[in-house]
């Protein structure tokens, strides 16, 4: 799933909270905690979102997090868009995701 995809579905799946990447019982988080959520990921395990977007970086990560505080969720959106592979890429990865056991 890519994560702009991610953060979308996520976005429903728990409460905002800016500060927070993803509380332990999953109820409230960031943008990237919404996308953890889901993929199936565990509140505990920050470091797989390098698994499921290996594209994404420190950078990315910042810029998220500002806009998730400051802005909207579709501002979240549009930026991660704008920076995630796309085309042939985006589906190989996909792929390459739903093949990993």
């Amino acid at each position: 799933m890519k994560l702009s995809n991610a953060i979308e579905k996520g976005n429903g799946m728990k409460r905002p909270n800016p500060i927070t990447w993803l509380s332990e019982d999953g109820s409230c988080g960031c943008a990237l905690g919404g996308a953890a959520l889901a993929v199936g990921l565990e509140s505990w395990n920050f470091p797989q979102i390098f698994i499921h977007w290996p594209w994404l970086n420190g950078e990315h990560i910042r810029t998220i997090s500002g806009l998730y505080r400051d802005k909207t969720i579709e501002d979240v959106v549009a930026y991660v868009r704008s920076v995630e592979p796309s085309g042939a890429e985006a589906e190989i990865a996909e792929l390459e995701e739903m093949l990993t056991p």
